[in-house]
C-alpha cells in the first residue's frame, strides 16, 4: 500500500496500516545477524512444508500455516486449511518476495507529508515489533497511532471495530 501511495499519491486518500510489518524487519542497516538466521530457518520450514504437504507430513506433525491465537471457530478453519499444499505454497512465495518488497520501499519516494495515515498496532506483540511500529509513525506529518491493547496481530479478527473506527476516522478527516 505504501509503495502504491508513493507512486500514485493523487489516487490515495489515506492509508490504514493494521499491525503492518515495517521493512526494517527484512532488510536495511538495522537488520541483525540474528534476524537473518531466524529468516533462513523460517524460509526452510516453509519450503519443507510446501514440499511435504502433498503427503500430509505437516498434518502428521501438527504444523499448519496461520495464526495460533484466534477465536475457536476461526481457529478451526485456519487449522483445517493451513495444512494444505496451496497454503504452504502461498506463504513460501510471499516469503520469497519479502526482501524485494522491502527494497522497493527503501528506494521509493517518501509519501506526501500531508497524507493521512493511521497505524493500528496490536498491544500483544514483542518489544521489537512495537519498536518497528513506532518507525511507521514517521511516514508523514499526518500520522495517527492507535494501540489495540488486548489484541494479537490479527486485529481485524480480534477487534474488528478498531479497524472500522479507523476507516471512519480517516474518512471524516478527509472531509475537513
Amino acid at each position: 500500500m505504501r509503495l502504491f501511495a508513493s507512486k500514485y499519491p493523487a489516487d490515495v486518500m489515506g492509508i490504514i496500516l493494521v499491525d503492518s510489518t515495517h521493512e526494517k524487519r527484512f532488510s536495511g542497516p538495522d537488520f541483525s545477524k540474528f534476524r537473518r538466521m531466524e529468516q533462513k530457518k523460517h524460509r526452510n520450514l516453509l519450503r519443507l512444508g510446501y514440499l511435504l504437504s502433498p503427503i500430509a507430513v505437516p498434518r502428521l506433525i501438527k504444523r499448519h500455516i496461520g495464526a495460533k491465537r484466534l477465536p475457536f471457530n476461526i481457529q478451526q478453519i485456519v487449522n483445517a486449511l493451513g495444512y494444505r499444499n496451496n497454503a504452504y505454497k502461498a506463504a513460501y512465495l510471499e516469503f520469497l518476495s519479502i526482501l524485494e518488497s522491502a527494497e522497493q520501499l527503501h528506494k521509493s519516494q517518501p509519501l506526501k507529508s500531508e497524507m493521512p495515515i493511521i497505524v493500528l498496532s496490536a498491544g500483544r506483540q514483542s518489544k521489537e515489533w512495537i519498536e518497528t511500529q513506532k518507525e511507521l509513525l514517521k511516514l508523514t506529518m499526518n500520522t495517527k497511532h492507535f494501540v489495540v491493547g488486548e489484541s494479537w496481530h490479527s486485529i481485524h479478527i480480534h477487534h474488528p471495530q478498531a479497524v472500522i473506527d479507523s476507516v471512519i476516522c480517516l474518512l471524516s478527516d478527509g472531509k475537513s
